[in-house]
């Protein structure tokens, strides 16, 4: 039996995904109320202790995480360079995955079962039983592993992550559990009537994330007009003009975020935005909030297909939109371009 193990795997995933503590923690196998806020708290202080660096994955895994989930880590990572599949099942594993593509994103090739993992999160915040391998200490017990231990299963995985970081030229991204789409097109090209398409078909709470800013009476009639037809088809509106991190969903589902242009104007413009930091608030943002989705579908312009050369604000503002798609379609699971109302897909499949 597994003790201990969603504790370490909770602070993990907290640190790594910019979440709070009491969002990433549950019952484990079941605790109490008090038992559950003990837990919250040793996640708090663990991570306070060892202070680790949530851009730099294996300080994380060092500081807070047993040799149980290094272990892991190492057979995901090990299984993309044996071009093996690795079936990810349960909440520990999940995690696991989740370092594992943080420290090397071909290695989410790897990763099989990818929809059991946002049930194990779910079912591990509502308080089922743990289950898999022993835990040998991390966040709880104040420990803070550090990398080059002697455990062997740590050795195996520091022996991996090497080899596969050689193969892949040592890049760092994101890692999410909702399927991602990322929906292109020009203006008036249909792309915004297929992503609601998409949302439609699934089933579960529907957010619809409004960007535009409210300037004057007739933006405010429109927005309204607009919320009104949204609720109509069981969207919730959440209105999020700027600062997409501050978000917070009341229930996982699908999300669409509509859209990317209007979000990076904001960020680069608005005074209260990010400025010059808009492309890296966004994208910090857009993983926070794929953290709280089983789907996150975004809407967004596409630019530079016309060869014209821009500068000053518009080639500023095009350069930032440019960089957090061509981030985001990296990570994403579908990347479509709908063209006169046709969706072609450039990454992934219709479903």
């Amino acid at each position: 039996m597994g003790i201990g193990n969603t504790t370490t795997s909770s602070a993990v995933a907290a640190v790594l995904l910019g979440q709070p503590v009491e969002l990433m923690t549950g019952r484990g196998a079941g605790l109490s109320d008090e038992g559950l806020a003990r837990k919250v708290d040793a996640i708090c202080r663990g991570i306070l202790c060892n202070e680790p660096d949530p851009e730099d994955t294996l300080d994380v895994l060092a500081k807070l995480g047993g040799f149980d989930i290094a272990g892991l880590c190492g057979v995901f990572l090990g299984g993309a360079l044996a071009g093996v599949p690795v079936l990810a099942d349960g909440f520990i594993s999940g995690v696991a995955a989740l370092c594992a593509v943080r420290l090397c994103p071909a290695a989410a090739k790897a990763v099989f079962g990818k929809p059991l993992l946002g049930r194990a999160c779910r079912a591990h915040r509502a308080g089922s039983t743990g289950q898999g391998t022993h835990h040998y200490g991390g966040a709880a017990s104040g420990r803070g592993h550090r990398r080059g231990g002697q455990h062997p299963a740590v050795g195996y995985g520091a022996g991996c992550i090497r080899r596969v970081l050689l193969l892949c030229g040592g890049r760092h991204c994101a890692v999410y559990a909702p399927m991602l789409t990322l929906v292109l097109g020009g203006a008036a090209s249909g792309k915004s009537e297929y992503a609601e398409s998409l949302v439609l078909k699934t089933t579960g709470p529907r957010y619809y994330l409004a960007t535009m800013q409210v300037w004057d009476a007739e933006c405010a009639a429109r927005v309204e007009k607009h919320r009104k037809m949204r609720a109509a088809k069981q969207f919730e509106t959440v209105e999020c003009p700027l600062h997409l991190d501050d978000v917070r969903l009341p229930a996982r589902g699908t999300a669409l975020l509509e859209d990317l242009g209007n979000l990076a104007a904001n960020e680069l413009y608005d005074p209260a935005g990010a400025g010059e930091n808009a492309a890296k608030a966004i994208l910090h943002g857009l993983e926070s909030l794929a953290a709280q989705c089983e789907n996150l579908i975004v809407v967004s312009n596409e630019v530079f297909s016309g060869g014209a050369d821009y500068a000053g604000d518009t080639g500023r503002y095009l350069l930032a939109l440019a960089q957090v798609n061509n981030a985001f379609a990296a990570r994403a699971d579908n990347v479509v371009r709908v063209v006169c109302g046709i969706p072609v897909y450039h990454k992934g499949v219709e479903k």
